[in-house]
């Protein structure tokens, strides 16, 4: 009989144990997995903020950079007599004011300063509501660091009274620009549970917290960082789940808070009842799993990661055609025929765009060519008529040493050094054919010798230059500059080609043409310029661009991407 109990009581030992050992894992799991779960989408939130954040960020970068090119930040970084510097400063600001008006995310202020004509200038954003006291601090806060010299080549975090911006400072010659973000002005959760807020809070890398210091404070929340990525925080009853995420700019952390509801809260006697009944069936589950992770979840899996490859660009993945139901095999082997047919399409339609590019291009450069040839003709013929027969024969010869280097050009491009050989033998080619002299100074950075151009594009210019210079009888100047332009990124990096002469410049009615570049009638600009215009849109799309302004003369600059296109 003792035997018989002691078997019962190991039975009933050997049925009861390993449930409650798998209750007690089970509820460990169920609470680690919803407390994951809602990190996971608490990250997904504070992801989107994250994103908020880094487009508001480019977007200023991106107006900052375009409004140093324009022409009074230009102006300003020459000494100019204090009219002329106010009226540039107030164009600016006029400028500021407007960009300010549109509602970007987190900038509160715009401040400028020309060095040379000691000018300092701030626009303030017209929601941020700030008293004077706090306005004047950021203006003198952003001029201090102006004034440093060493700029920061990021966006980084200063004090202003009892409060944090973050600031971005560029500089171009002697002027200087910079923004001001308010981290309470970026983008704020909206949705409460329990009627409890979220919060998004700006900190260092050491948790030193940038806004809602009062708010942490009251609720008693800590800023840190841990392996799992995320933790709870809070005081008594009041807990709050924190996910974190490293910020793109600044070296800053975006702490994204959002009320924290225990699972067991919200668990019912049905819920209960169905938990219970859930463990035993608990044995099925990782058999019922096995074979449908096998037969259904893994071929779907493995066709959704191939997907994603080809959705990042990689268009040689291929599905797996090893499943076990003949299903899966076929479409398998169907969407692999289909992505050799849309390859093999893809191929065929970029080899047939870039061979009427290449077409385009070449007619282009063979429509500029005749231009040159028909001035050459006159100048033989004013010589001959003059009499001129040994000026005639050292024409002769420089325009055939010309030819040679010009006409021969096939390649889609060329390096700047063969180019500016070919504007070198132009020039000596129109101090022998002209009356008027022509004088010119070619500067080309040693790492930009080799850089690729198309053919006649700085020539071209050069040719107009000549044509219309040699009209006001004086000594023609002509200067041409090849410089780098260093960015963050490669591809912000650009090659500055600038051609500069002393002639009589653009009119100003074609001038606006040119910048707009508004080329709808063939007698807008001369078949040279819209030629070169034309080549540069379709090498480079919209990567490039060139800009026409008068300075004591005619300035072409020709802003080409350095990265390999």
């Amino acid at each position: 009989m003792k035997r018989v109990r002691k078997r019962l009581l190991l039975t009933v030992c050997a049925m009861v144990l390993p449930l409650a050992v798998t209750l007690i894992i089970y509820n460990i799991y169920s609470m680690t997995a919803l407390n994951r779960q809602a990190a996971q989408s608490a990250a997904g939130t504070g992801y989107i903020y994250e994103q908020f954040y880094e487009k508001s960020i480019k977007t200023v970068e991106s107006y900052m950079i375009s409004e140093m090119v324009g022409n009074d930040f230009r102006r300003l970084n020459y000494p100019l007599e204090s009219l002329q510097a106010y009226l540039c400063g107030q164009n600016i600001l006029e400028n500021f004011t407007k960009y300010l008006t549109s509602d970007v995310d987190g900038l509160v202020a715009l401040e400028f300063y020309s060095e040379s004509n000691d000018l300092v200038r701030i626009k303030h954003a017209t929601g941020t509501r700030y008293v004077p006291t706090k306005q004047s601090g950021i203006c003198r806060a952003v001029y201090e660091e102006m004034k440093q010299g060493e700029l920061n080549s990021d966006w980084y975090v200063i004090p202003v009274e009892d409060d944090y911006f973050l600031i971005r400072i560029l500089k171009y010659g002697s002027m200087y620009i910079g923004a001001v973000m308010d981290f309470d002005q970026f983008m704020k959760p909206s949705s409460e549970v329990e009627g409890r807020s979220s919060y998004l809070v700006y900190a260092t890398q050491d948790g030193q917290a940038l806004n809602q210091k009062n708010l942490l404070e009251e609720k008693q929340i800590e800023l840190k960082q841990n392996s799992k990525g995320y933790y709870i925080t809070g005081k008594g009853m009041e807990r709050y789940l924190v996910v974190y995420e490293q910020l793109p700019y600044g070296d800053l952390v975006q702490y994204y808070i959002s009320p924290y509801g225990s699972f067991w809260n919200y668990m019912g006697t049905l819920q209960w009842f169905l938990l219970l009944c859930s463990f035993i069936f608990i044995l099925l589950i990782p058999i019922l799993y096995f074979y449908m992770y096998r037969f259904f979840v893994a071929p779907l899996e493995g066709l959704k990661a191939t997907m994603e490859e080809i959705a990042e660009g990689d268009l040689n993945a291929y599905a797996e055609e090893n499943s076990d139901v003949e299903e899966f095999r076929l479409m398998a082997t169907t969407f692999n025929h289909m992505m050799n047919q849309i390859q093999k399409l893809k191929i065929d339609a970029y080899e047939q765009e870039r061979r009427i590019q290449n077409a385009t291009i070449q007619y282009l450069q063979i429509q500029i060519r005749p231009h040159f040839f028909l001035n050459c003709l006159k100048n033989f013929y004013a010589l001959a008529e003059q009499k001129e027969y040994h000026s005639i024969q050292e024409l002769t010869l420089a325009l055939s040493s010309y030819l040679r280097k010009v006409i021969t050009y096939e390649e889609d491009t060329i390096s700047v050094r063969k180019e500016m050989e070919s504007v070198e033998s132009y020039l000596k080619l129109s101090q022998l054919g002209l009356s008027v002299p022509v004088n010119y100074n070619i500067a080309v950075d040693e790492k930009l010798e080799e850089f690729q151009i198309l053919p006649l594009s700085v020539l071209t210019f050069v040719e107009n230059a000549v044509k219309y210079g040699v009209q006001s009888q004086k000594t023609l100047l002509i200067s041409i500059r090849v410089s780098l332009l260093p960015g963050e990124t490669p591809e912000d990096t650009y090659v500055c080609i600038t051609i500069l002469d002393n002639g009589p410049g653009f009119p100003e009615d074609l001038l606006h043409f040119l910048n707009k570049e508004e080329f709808a009638e063939e007698k807008t600009a001369g078949i040279g310029i819209q030629n070169v215009w034309k080549r540069i849109k379709i090498r480079y799309e919209e990567k490039a661009t060139i800009l026409y302004s008068n300075s004591n003369g005619a300035c072409v600059e020709m802003y080409l991407p350095y990265e390999k296109y």
